[in-house]
Order: C-alpha cells, then sequence, then structure tokens
C-alpha cells in the first residue's frame, strides 16, 4: 500500500512539471498581450476575431515590463515564470529596442509557466 502511494505520488509530481524543451515566438508584455486578447467583440466568436500579429506588436516588451511572454507562430502562448525574468531583462538590454523580439526559450514548463534556463534571439 507504501508503494502505491509512493508511486501515485511520483506520477502526480510527473505531471505537473513539463519535460524540457525549446520554443521560439515572439516576446511579449505577458500582461498587455492577455488584455489585447481578450478585447474582442462578444458578439464574433471566431478564432479570427483576435489581431494576434497585432497584440504581438502593440505589445513588445520594454525595460519596465514585469511579466513576460512568448507567443508561438501558431498563436499559442505561455507565459514566461518571473524567476527568469533577468535573462529576459538581460537580452532586452543587450540587444536594444526592437519593434519585434524573436527569441528561442529554453526551459521546463510548470503549470502553464516556462521556467527560463536561457533566451536568445532567434536566427
Amino acid at each position: 500500500m507504501v508503494f502505491a502511494f509512493s508511486l501515485l505520488s511520483v506520477l502526480s509530481l510527473v505531471s505537473v512539471v513539463g519535460p524540457a524543451g525549446t520554443w521560439s515566438g515572439a516576446l511579449v508584455d505577458s500582461k498587455c498581450y492577455a488584455s489585447k486578447q481578450g478585447n474582442v467583440n462578444p458578439n464574433e466568436t471566431s478564432f479570427a476575431s483576435t489581431d494576434t500579429r497585432g497584440a504581438v506588436r502593440y505589445c513588445s516588451p520594454t525595460k519596465k515590463t514585469k511579466l513576460f511572454g512568448l507567443v508561438l507562430k501558431d498563436g499559442s502562448a505561455f507565459k514566461l515564470a518571473p524567476s527568469g525574468n533577468k535573462k529576459v531583462l538581460d537580452l532586452l538590454l543587450s540587444v536594444g529596442k526592437k519593434d519585434l523580439y524573436v527569441v528561442d526559450v529554453t526551459g521546463e514548463e510548470n503549470r502553464g509557466a516556462v521556467q527560463v534556463e536561457s533566451i536568445t534571439m532567434a536566427k
């Protein structure tokens, strides 16, 4: 019985933390992006009613951004865990101001947020 409980505990932990991976996409101010994505006509039910490209450009992060996100080419988005903010800010400062930051992020997904191990400009 104790073994079954321990195995169940381990399996539940595995489901919370996703495998390490690399994601490529546009870096955004997560709070701004969520607001823009939620700002749609309530009578429109199609996904096309949201302007993802416009939201990505409008919500391009600055050095004052506190919460970062990553929008993939397919339109899906991830939040970046606050523990990686210093790495993201260091990248922003080293690259300088841009209208669009396309980056590669390596890390682990944990409860809808990516724990950033490394972040670089996409090539």
